[in-house]
């Protein structure tokens, strides 16, 4: 017997931790093949939503499996108490003056 091909699919079900209204109503996970044939896991949250038309829809959101290991992992930074109410910009998101200038012209 053939083995059942469980790519491009997955499962949600109720979250039982939601305690506040910004938690998702539904937890779960998919697993989506790429079309190099890479087997890619997700963690899915869906939220139960209102149109402005009254049409009831769900929000999705996806996030990479490894990612959340990697957050997990990560070392926690002692906050400067700058940033208090809010995360810490991402260093690798700051651009130094010397890469922001150009001399470049494009055309």
């Amino acid at each position: 017997m053939a083995e059942y091909d469980n790519s491009n699919s997955g499962a949600l079900f109720e979250n039982e931790k939601r305690t506040k209204e910004s938690h998702p109503h539904l937890r779960g996970s998919c697993t989506i093949k790429t079309p190099d044939g890479e087997l890619l896991e997700f963690w899915v949250s869906a939220w139960q939503k209102t149109s402005k038309k009254g049409d009831d829809f769900f929000s999705l959101s996806f996030q990479l499996k490894d990612e959340q290991k990697e957050k997990e992992e990560a070392p926690v930074k002692k906050s400067s108490g700058l940033f208090k109410n809010r995360e810490e910009p991402k260093a690798a998101n700051k651009k130094s003056v010397d890469e922001d200038l150009n001399d470049e012209v494009p055309f």
